[in-house]
C-alpha cells in the first residue's frame, strides 16, 4: 500500500543532496505553494539568478560549493552495464495545480505513485515543470522537463525526470496544462498515462536544482520523452519562461543505465 505521509509540508523543490542541510531539512524544501519568507528570494535571471544563488542566503551555499549538483548532461547511450532498476506502482489520484512562484506544480493528495529503488520505497509528493528542460541529452535541451518528486520514510528524495518534446497533442496532460496559469485548480490524473511507454532510464546521485541545492538526491531520468502539442508547450512556458538551471559538472559521478518496471497501472 502506498504510504504517503500527509503531514509533510511541500516547500520549494525544483531540484535536490545532504551537505548544508540534513535529509529532514531538505524535505521541508520540497513542496511549498509560495516562496518562503524565511529565506532570500531567488529567480532564474539577473542579480537573483543561478550564478548568484549562493550569495543570496547562507543556506544556499551548496549551490556554489556542492560537488554533486543537478542537472547534468546525459551522454546517451550510457556506457557500461545497465544495472539500475526501479519499480513503479501508480493509481488514479487527485490533487491541485498551482503556481508556487517558480513553477507550475501538482501536489498529490491521494497517494498516487510509489517507486521502489535500491530496496527503498518512495512516495510521490508532487510534480512540476521546467521549460526548457534542465537535463540535456548529448548537449541538447528538450522543450520541457517534468520532475516527479518522491520521498522515503527517512526523508530521502528520489526524482523521476521526464523530458518532453514537441509533437502530438497529449490529452492526458490537458488537466495540468490548461491550469498552468490558473490561481489554483483541483484535478484528477492518471499518473500511469503521464509517463512514456518505456521506462529505461539513466540514474545518478545529484541535488535539488533550486536553492538550497541540497545534495543526496537520487535521480532517475527517463530515456524516452513524452510528447506535448506545440500549444501545450507554449502554455507551460507562458507561466514561467526559462525556469531552468544550467547543467552542472558531472565530476567523478557515475551515470548508470537501467530499466523500470510497472507493477500496476
Amino acid at each position: 500500500m502506498l504510504t504517503l505521509r500527509k503531514n509533510l509540508t511541500l516547500a520549494a523543490i525544483l531540484g535536490l543532496a545532504l551537505t548544508a542541510c540534513t535529509a529532514a531539512e531538505a524535505s521541508e524544501q520540497v513542496s511549498t505553494v509560495s516562496p518562503s519568507d524565511e529565506h532570500a528570494h531567488w529567480s532564474y535571471d539577473g542579480a537573483q539568478g543561478p550564478d548568484n544563488w549562493a550569495d543570496l542566503d547562507e543556506s544556499y551555499a551548496t549551490c556554489a560549493t556542492g560537488t554533486a549538483q543537478s542537472p547534468v548532461d546525459l551522454p546517451l547511450p550510457v556506457d557500461g552495464e545497465r544495472t539500475s532498476e526501479f519499480t513503479i506502482t501508480t493509481e488514479r489520484t487527485k490533487g491541485y495545480v498551482e503556481d508556487n512562484g517558480h513553477t507550475v506544480q501538482f501536489t498529490d493528495e491521494d497517494e498516487g505513485s510509489e517507486i521502489t529503488y535500491a530496496g527503498k520505497e518512495y512516495d510521490l509528493l508532487q510534480y512540476h515543470v521546467h521549460t526548457p528542460s534542465e537535463h540535456t541529452v548529448n548537449g541538447e535541451p528538450a522543450a520541457a522537463e517534468f520532475h516527479f518528486v518522491h520521498q522515503a520514510e527517512d526523508d530521502s528524495l528520489l526524482v523521476l525526470g521526464v523530458l518532453a518534446t514537441e509533437g502530438r497533442y497529449a490529452g492526458q496532460w490537458a488537466p495540468f496544462v490548461r491550469n498552468a496559469q490558473a490561481e489554483r485548480a483541483e484535478i484528477r490524473v492518471n499518473l500511469a498515462r503521464l509517463l512514456p511507454r518505456k521506462l529505461s532510464h539513466t540514474a545518478y546521485q545529484g541535488s535539488l536544482t533550486t536553492p538550497p541545492c541540497t545534495e543526496g538526491v537520487q535521480w532517475l531520468v527517463l530515456d524516452e520523452p513524452v510528447e506535448l502539442g506545440a500549444r501545450q508547450i507554449e502554455q507551460l512556458a507562458g507561466a514561467h519562461p526559462h525556469n531552468s538551471r544550467g547543467v552542472q559538472e558531472l565530476g567523478d559521478r557515475e551515470l548508470t543505465g537501467g530499466r523500470g518496471i510497472r507493477l500496476k497501472d
